[in-house]
């Protein structure tokens, strides 16, 4: 069994402890970044572009800071336009930060730890894969998300892990865009198997690119599990028959499914 094409990109996790200014996350990201085989570009400060695949998609992030505690992510498409423009805070007081980067060539999510390890804020990019078509199929494949809005207002819009902004028919929208897991409304059974176990799935992305729903494709290194699954617990996955792969739970918080996103880390 070959490996997925979503799972076949390059993935990275590294970790922070003690940070008190976003600053030094704009430079430990573009360092990790740009690190990376094959490594994203850094064209101008605080600017990120991510490798370019084979079929011309890439994404642009832009990292400001509005000050020491609050970091702005700008996610733009290989066209330059926005998709939006999130935040994350990080802890206010005498007690330090850690930060959680999942990286690769198609994806970059931050978390702000801010409960210890259970729970916290998180600030996104990725890009999708288009399971069974060809790449230059979907030129609508970019995602990006985060906790507050741009001026660090917690608006609702990132409160779910599934809440993510994508262009439609040319307009950034938000909307909760992993698969439902429960079996009727109200009716929360999440991602347990019949012994009780979690099980995993590909996180794949609903859209509404011309006023119709439809599925864009996988997000790169990524599955979703049951809500039970503790934020920073690693599971094994397994992706094909030969190839073990461990996920990591995030700690962004779970959906009305009962959901939970994780991320490759080895």
């Amino acid at each position: 069994m070959t490996v997925p094409r979503f799972l076949a990109s390059t993935f990275q996790f590294n970790q922070d402890l003690n940070v008190v200014d976003v600053a030094t996350i704009i430079t430990n990201l573009t360092t990790i970044l740009t690190g990376q085989t094959p490594a994203w570009t850094n064209p101008s400060p605080g600017v990120l572009v991510s490798p370019v695949d084979s079929a011309g998609r890439f994404m642009t992030l832009t990292l400001s800071r509005t000050n020491a505690l609050l970091l702005v992510m700008t996610v733009a498409d290989q066209n330059g336009i926005t998709v939006c423009s999130r935040s994350f805070e990080l802890i206010a007081g005498p007690s330090p930060t850690t930060i959680n980067y999942f990286t690769g060539q198609y994806h970059c999510f931050l978390e702000s730890l801010t409960g210890g390890s259970g729970s916290g804020e998180w600030l996104a990019a990725m890009m999708t894969d288009p399971t069974d078509y060809n790449l230059k199929d979907n030129q609508n494949f970019v995602i990006g998300g985060g906790t507050r809005n741009a001026g660090g207002g917690a608006d609702g819009a990132g409160s779910l892990w599934d809440q993510w902004f994508m262009l439609e028919s040319g307009v950034s929208q938000v909307r909760q865009r992993s698969r439902a897991v429960s079996t009727a409304p109200g009716a929360n059974v999440g991602l347990r198997d019949f012994a009780g176990n979690p099980q995993f799935f590909p996180f794949d992305v609903f859209g509404i690119p011309s006023g119709i729903g439809l599925w864009m494709g996988s997000a790169y290194q990524a599955y979703m599990t049951d809500s039970g699954v503790a934020a920073g617990t690693i599971k094994p996955v397994a992706i094909d028959n030969a190839t073990p792969a461990l996920f990591r739970a995030t700690v962004s918080p779970a959906n009305v499914q009962g959901s939970r996103l994780m991320l490759r880390v080895g």
